[in-house]
């Protein structure tokens, strides 16, 4: 999607090489999208049915909440979304910051355990990957923020 392509460019050293994953099908519409924002160094397409996902240990797993289990659970709340979204409301201490900024420098926005959170969970599930990938222990909110049962306050 033009979206999957935006965050390829925010998140990934510029133009460095990368693979697509999929059927045919599947792959044309992302390649577009990306020669459309200057990706040119698309270098192929892997079948996922190709893919040996063979590693030393267990594949990562990231877990996923709602607001509702939010109560009980550990971290610091850090907020993903676009700077716009913000004004319609953030949830009381968290931490506001761009998904591109956290690729950068994942550790100079959390020290500990974190909560991701968004609109719809998928900004926040790219962000969970890169603090993993840091050491961070991430979770994704993955709710609505209307379904949030505290008070909104401004950013």
């Amino acid at each position: 999607s033009t979206d999957d392509a935006v965050y390829m460019g925010w998140t990934l050293e510029w133009n460095s090489p990368v693979a697509l994953v999929g059927k045919k099908s599947e792959v044309q519409e992302a390649r577009v999208h990306l020669l459309r924002i200057g990706w040119d160094a698309i270098v192929g397409r892997i079948e996922p049915d190709s893919l040996d996902l063979m590693a030393d240990g267990p594949l990562a797993t990231t877990p996923f909440i709602t607001f509702d289990e939010l109560e009980g659970a550990k971290g610091t709340v850090l907020d993903v979304r676009d700077p716009v979204e913000h004004l319609m409301g953030v949830i009381p201490g968290a931490t506001l910051v761009h998904l591109a900024e956290v690729a950068v420098n994942p550790s100079a926005y959390v020290s500990g355990d974190v909560l991701v959170h968004c609109q719809g969970g998928y900004r926040a599930s790219i962000v969970a990957g890169f603090l993993e990938a840091a050491g961070f222990q991430a979770t994704v909110i993955y709710d609505d923020l209307e379904n949030y049962k505290g008070q909104l306050v401004s950013p």
